[in-house]
């Protein structure tokens, strides 16, 4: 884990990397303002740079977004944006978010997962279900592995490993979510929309 976060800081500290990445899609595609954005409570798991929040958070009625990279947050801080007057920054581990149960309308995954071991990615979907309120949503964007003909290396957008449709789905299925919906995008990301089941149960 120590080397992916080395790895992962020398990625963020780059100036090449600290802009816009210009990846519109699938996120806006899934992020529609008036069913997930407005007036909804809303959870962005690792912000990186900060477009989303600059396009979306003013709609909301709380926005928070998180890093586990201190920088990261300073950073996204220190760029001022009039948006960011709607936006909660903090530091915090998506392993374990310091959220109460159902505090969330809507939470985001957009390419966060993608850096991380399969085994703490599972744990970072749990955590973003049990904060979820049910009825809502996760949103994810990820890296495809039928899109993506070549493996990428962390320098390339930080990506680490790679899923089908299929196996992202049961990964959600697995957790408590259903109305499970595929986006697909031959530039190699991919997205899933799903929903929190009502009859979800807390795991003792």
């Amino acid at each position: 884990m120590d080397e992916i976060v080395d790895l992962v800081k020398q990625w963020y500290s780059n100036p090449k990397y600290w802009v816009r990445q210009g990846k519109c899609y699938p996120d806006t595609v899934m992020l529609n303002i008036d069913s997930m954005v407005k007036d909804k409570v809303v959870l962005d798991l690792g912000c990186f740079f900060p477009s989303t929040e600059m396009a979306a958070a003013l709609f909301a009625d709380r926005w928070v977004a998180i890093d586990f990279l201190p920088e990261v947050i300073d950073r996204c801080k220190a760029l001022k944006h009039p948006s960011f007057t709607y936006v909660e920054f903090l530091v915090m581990d998506m392993m374990d978010l310091k959220f109460q149960d159902e505090t969330f309308d809507t939470v985001l995954d957009f390419s966060s997962g993608d850096q991380m071991p399969e085994e703490s990615y599972n744990k970072a979907i749990g955590e973003a279900c049990r904060v979820l309120k049910k009825g809502g949503h996760f949103l994810i964007a990820y890296s495809s592995r039928e899109c993506f003909k070549v493996k990428e290396e962390y320098g390339n957008f930080g990506y680490s490993k790679f899923y089908t449709a299929k196996e992202i789905g049961l990964k959600l299925k697995n957790v408590g979510f259903f109305e499970i919906t595929h986006y697909k995008h031959k530039l190699g990301r991919a997205g899933v929309k799903a929903k929190k089941s009502k009859d979800w149960v807390k795991a003792v």
